[in-house]
C-alpha cells in the first residue's frame, strides 16, 4: 500500500500432541491380608529429619529455584530484537536527558544574553561561541546541537553571539489528506552578547513544503535561520 500524500493469514498454529497411551490397567495380584491384619503404622511414621520445619525449607528451597530457573527461562525466550530496541530507546532517552541539561544551562542567562545596550547596521562575522535563540518564546533552540564543534559554546560563560531569531508559518497549501503545508519567514539578528549590540541582518523565507509526504500531520519547509546558519559556515 502506497502511503504518499501528494501536496494536491496467519498461519494456522498447530500443537501436536502425543496420544496418550492407554495406562497399563494390568497389576501384578496382591496378596489380601486380613483387615485385621494390616498393621497403619508406617502411614503416619517420619523418617529421621523429616520435621516440618526441615519439610518448609526444603519446599522453599525448591521454590526458589523453580523461580529463578523460570525467570532465566523467560529472559532467553525474548527475542534479540526487543532487547535492541530496549537499548536504542534507553540510549535515546539518555541522550535526551543530556540535552535537557544543556539548554537548561544556557537558558538560566537567557536575560544576559539578550539585553541589548546599542544597535547596529553592520552585522558582524560570527565566531566560536554561537548560540541560536528563538527571542518570540526567549528560549534556547536546539538546534544547537546541530552546530559544528568548533563554533558550539561548551558552557554558558562561552557564548559569544546569539543568532535571534522571530518566526511565523504561512499556509502555502494542502496535502490530500487535508493536512497543511507551511512555509516559514523570521525576522534574524546577530547579537554581540559582550557588547550587547544588536545587528539586523534582515527577513528571510525558507523553502516550500516537500510536494509529498508519507503518513499523517502537516509539514513545514526549512529554518531561516537554520539556513542562515549554515550559509555562514557554522552549521
Amino acid at each position: 500500500m502506497n502511503d504518499k500524500k501528494g501536496f494536491s493469514r496467519l498461519s494456522d498454529l498447530t500443537s501436536e500432541v502425543e496420544p496418550t497411551s492407554e495406562k497399563d490397567t494390568s497389576h501384578t495380584p496382591v496378596q489380601e491380608r486380613g483387615g485385621s491384619g494390616i498393621n497403619h503404622e508406617h502411614a503416619t511414621r517420619k523418617l529421621p529429619g523429616e520435621d516440618n520445619d526441615s519439610f518448609a525449607r526444603e519446599s522453599a528451597r525448591a521454590g526458589s529455584g523453580s523461580f529463578f530457573s523460570g525467570l532465566v527461562k523467560l529472559l532467553l525466550a525474548i527475542p534479540w530484537q526487543l532487547y535492541l530496541v530496549g537499548g536504542v530507546v534507553g540510549y535515546f532517552y539518555f541522550q535526551s536527558g543530556i540535552e535537557d541539561r544543556k539548554i537548561n544551562s544556557f537558558q538560566s542567562e537567557i536575560g544576559y544574553y539578550l539585553a541589548r545596550n546599542n544597535n547596529s547596521n553592520s552585522v558582524p562575522s560570527l565566531m566560536p561561541g554561537v548560540l541560536p535563540v528563538d527571542l518570540g518564546g526567549r528560549t534556547v533552540d536546539r538546534m544547537l546541537f546541530r552546530i559544528k564543534d568548533d563554533y558550539k559554546p561548551k558552557s554558558a560563560g562561552d557564548v559569544s553571539f546569539v543568532v535571534g531569531f522571530n518566526c511565523s508559518d504561512e499556509v502555502v497549501g494542502s496535502y490530500s489528506d487535508g493536512a497543511s503545508g507551511y512555509q516559514k519567514s523570521c525576522d534574524i539578528y546577530v547579537i554581540d552578547v559582550r557588547s550587547h549590540t544588536w545587528s539586523y541582518v534582515g527577513n528571510f523565507t525558507g523553502s516550500e513544503p516537500p510536494k509529498s509526504k508519507k503518513g499523517s500531520g502537516s509539514r513545514t519547509g526549512s529554518h531561516p535561520a537554520q539556513d542562515y546558519l549554515k550559509r555562514a559556515g557554522v552549521m
